[in-house]
């Protein structure tokens, strides 16, 4: 349990740090008022070299956030999030003129942000938290049917999305319910992890949860109850 605890501080740590890595790298870099014949220039520099990376910082932090609630709303608001940092920036600086949209494709943010004919684009294309709160809901309360234990696996790795992996183990009671077909629970923990490690962060999108998954398996025994543990490894 220390462990889930260290983690949950470690995210809480983490994304409280990108907060203010965000507020300190956009707004105290460039809201503050300058001469304005001098300065001009040296603001639209600091929002073109800084933004990118703050909002890779802050796409990162929201999509563990989404993940962690389950909420992807939480991620999607990101790019209000960023329109509003601009209207912030407009007001707060001489940079009257910068415009900007911002727009999902699915997980996938698309920014630009513009100054006269100047500009900087981006997007955010690695993160896939809508896939991992989907995959991870699909497997937590999965029924399956197979043949023998490796069939559950087998099971398993259709459910999870391309450029995931899955560890863990499922463990549980199967009750015989007709000739060689056993029925049950399998609880244990499941590690849901994105294989492209976050650029800001520095680490991978994960998920770790608890599931509870209805099984029917044809098993070569005859006892009324067998006790199953099925070591999980899948990665696509």
């Amino acid at each position: 349990m220390y462990w889930l605890l260290a983690t949950a501080l470690l995210i809480a740590a983490l994304a409280l740090a990108i907060y203010l890595y965000e507020l300190y790298y956009i707004y105290n870099g460039v809201l503050r008022a300058y001469l304005p014949a001098s300065i001009y220039l040296q603001q639209w520099r600091a929002v073109k070299s800084q933004l990118p990376s703050a909002i890779t910082c802050m796409m990162e932090a929201r999509a563990v956030e989404a993940v962690d609630e389950a909420n992807i709303t939480i991620y999607r608001e990101g790019a209000e999030a960023l329109l509003a940092a601009v209207e912030e920036l407009k007001n707060e600086t001489l940079l009257k003129r910068l415009n900007a949209t911002a727009y999902f494709v699915g997980d996938q943010l698309y920014y630009n942000i513009t100054l006269g004919k100047d500009r900087v684009s981006g997007a955010i294309t690695w993160l896939k938290p809508s896939a991992m709160i989907q995959a991870v809901k699909s497997i937590s309360g999965a029924t399956i049917e197979a043949d023998g234990l490796g069939g559950i696996e087998e099971a398993l790795a259709a459910m999870v999305p391309s450029g995931f992996r899955l560890e863990g183990y499922l463990a549980g009671a199967l009750q015989r319910e007709r000739g060689h077909i056993y029925a049950g629970v399998l609880s244990g923990v499941l590690t849901l992890t994105e294989e492209e490690k976050m650029r800001c962060l520095g680490f991978y999108l994960n998920e770790t949860f608890i599931p509870s998954i209805t099984a029917y398996v044809s098993l070569p025994y005859n006892s009324s109850y067998v006790f199953v543990e099925i070591p999980i490894n899948i990665a696509h």
